[in-house]
């Protein structure tokens, strides 16, 4: 344990672990001064509110973050639809009526994701709808996403840790990716162009350690597993992953923009 407030294993304890003890020391007193290590209380939990990872969000937040998927659920309806030919699961027709109704660009801007693929992309790394009789149907949980329930903002923040996972990361995240999730988090990107130049400041402060030599002890075997599969997950694609999910997070008119119901839903995934 790397801080008596961070839960171990977490990919925010993961990343101090990586650190050398005087980087450590830095950085978890940034997340002190952010509040990123601070533990909603229970008793703080009310009837408009969730905990997520221990990030408390309320239900403005929660229907910020669902605002796409609501759109997405009403254009395919109650009955479904008939699955694309190509790939088996929405046909673009569908997705680009709800990008148009969110008020998104229906092409990608640029060093933006394609706006109708990143919703559909969330959609189903929610769980939000499934194929059946080969149609594409919104499942129970598209619908408490859709309605914007509460509990469906601990399955937006789970489709957002999950990001990097199937490279069997104990922490269930990449250094990089959450190097790029921090960033957002804690407010220091302001824009998501911004996401590789603090994923490589962040990459210099573990380089910096590990130049010094004499904290090597201190490795632990999950850094130096997450060490060597974070050299085959480049940097730019940590970037790109956690901007294609964040961005069918984007509120109607703004796609692609960082909203403070982003950065609620990236601190909870930090945890």
């Amino acid at each position: 344990m790397v801080g008596d407030a961070l839960r171990d294993p977490s990919p925010l304890a993961s990343l101090c672990e990586s650190l050398s003890p005087a980087r450590r020391l830095a950085l978890l007193a940034h997340l002190e001064d952010t509040g990123l290590i601070d533990a909603a209380q229970p008793d703080s939990v009310t009837d408009d509110s969730v905990t997520a990872g221990s990030v408390m969000a309320d239900s403005t937040t929660v229907e910020t973050v669902t605002e796409g998927v609501r759109a997405l659920v009403a254009q395919i309806g109650v009955d479904g639809v008939e699955q694309d030919p190509a790939d088996g699961w929405l046909p673009r027709p569908v997705a680009a009526r709800a990008v148009e109704a969110l008020g998104w660009p229906d092409a990608a801007p640029p060093g933006r994701p394609d706006p109708a693929e990143t919703l559909v992309l969330l959609a189903r790394r929610t769980k939000a709808v499934r194929r059946f009789r080969r149609r594409v149907v919104v499942t129970h949980r598209g619908q408490a996403l859709a309605k914007g329930e509460l509990r469906a903002f601990a399955r937006i923040v789970e489709a957002v840790r999950a990001i990097g996972r199937e490279g069997m990361f104990p922490s269930g995240q990449p250094r990089t990716v959450t190097l790029a999730l921090l960033a957002v988090a804690d407010g220091s990107a302001a824009t998501f162009d911004e996401l590789s130049e603090f994923i490589e400041r962040g990459e210099a402060a573990v380089a910096e350690g590990r130049r010094g030599g004499a904290w090597g002890f201190e490795w632990s075997l999950r850094s130096r597993q997450e060490d060597g599969a974070d050299r085959r997950f480049d940097h730019r694609d940590a970037a790109g992953r956690v901007i294609e999910i964040l961005c069918a997070l984007s509120s109607p008119g703004a796609f692609g923009s960082i909203t403070p119901a982003m950065r609620v839903v990236a601190r909870a995934a930090l945890r």
